[in-house]
């Protein structure tokens, strides 16, 4: 009778870690980042944010990128290994497992998405085979600049909000929705070419070429800079149209500028950081106060909790663990 409630017990703590490891390589913050240009994307189309049928594509196109980030981890692990990354998680799940359950989720998410529209499907494939082209061999886009920070605009900017655009149920695109489009892709590809800086290192030892290893550190910092300023030229070019767009820009650049000044890894690591948090949670308080609707607000208390989560694991984890190390 112990023996088996021991080997239950045992199953469900199992179980508990798995779930636990899955969600923290889910990368919740890169759907999050997503989700804001979704509901840019359905507002914009139709000047509403419709609730329910905005939370399914969110939850489906949580589904998606959260399988896309677990092929990335599968197929990056002997990279982020020699980085020394954490891994820790492939010792409670096996690389098989995690592209079998990623399988799963994506074509969970698609169905999701059928049920929404056909058009919403359809982008919901494209984002699903481009997630696949990036990561995986022999494509493997991630390893080929241009193309990895392509793909990264239109992973997180560009396809989002098109499937935000999908909800509206007009398939017309107007030329401000195409200027969108091109907005948020420059947008993500500024933001990608920053995070992409933390690896130049890593990746050159390992004799990977990425958008980053071409450029270098201040090279790269200038396109970013140069794409963040274009960001914010385009976002004036309907200054009324694109409003919920231009206030959060201009606001955060004066931290841009903080990272041409000071590029030291650690201020680029912790201002970015910042910048990611204020941007969103300016855009999804302007979509509130012009949609009227409640889900950016939602979507903004969720980043704030995740926010707060991950600044106590720095202040009360990671930076005590350093300090201990030091006495």
């Amino acid at each position: 009778m112990n023996s088996s409630y021991e080997k239950k017990k045992t199953y469900l703590s199992t179980i508990k870690t798995k779930i636990f490891e899955y969600i923290k390589t889910s990368r919740l913050s890169s759907w999050m980042v997503a989700g804001v240009f979704l509901l840019l994307g359905a507002w914009y189309s139709s000047k509403t944010i419709p609730f329910f049928s905005s939370v399914i594509t969110l939850f489906s196109l949580g589904t998606i990128l959260s399988s896309a980030s677990w092929i990335n981890f599968v197929f990056d692990k002997e990279l982020d290994t020699h980085a020394g990354e954490d891994i820790g998680f492939f010792n409670y799940i096996f690389p098989r497992e995690m592209l079998i359950v990623s399988t799963i989720f994506s074509i969970s998410g698609l169905i999701m998405l059928f049920c929404i529209n056909y058009f919403a499907f359809y982008v919901g494939l494209m984002i699903v085979l481009i997630s696949i082209f990036y990561s995986c061999p022999p494509v493997r886009l991630k390893i080929h600049p241009p193309f990895d920070s392509f793909a990264n605009a239109l992973l997180f900017g560009t396809l989002p909000v098109l499937l935000g655009f999908t909800l509206s149920g007009n398939y017309f695109l107007t030329q401000e929705i195409l200027v969108l489009l091109l907005l948020s892709g420059l947008i993500v590809g500024c933001y990608y070419i920053l995070i992409d800086i933390f690896d130049i290192e890593s990746d050159r030892e390992y004799g990977i070429r990425t958008s980053c290893t071409i450029l270098g550190l201040r090279r790269a910092i200038n396109i970013a800079l140069i794409l963040f300023i274009l960001s914010i030229a385009i976002s004036f070019f309907s200054l009324e149209f694109f409003l919920p767009i231009s206030i959060p820009l201009l606001s955060c650049l004066p931290f841009f500028i903080l990272i041409k000044i000071k590029n030291d890894i650690e201020t680029i690591a912790k201002t970015l950081s910042f910048i990611s948090f204020l941007w969103t949670e300016l855009v999804l308080g302007c979509l509130f106060i012009f949609s009227k609707s409640i889900l950016p607000l939602i979507i903004s208390i969720l980043v704030i909790i995740s926010a707060s989560y991950f600044f106590y694991v720095y202040i009360f984890i990671i930076k005590k663990s350093k300090m201990d190390k030091l006495h």
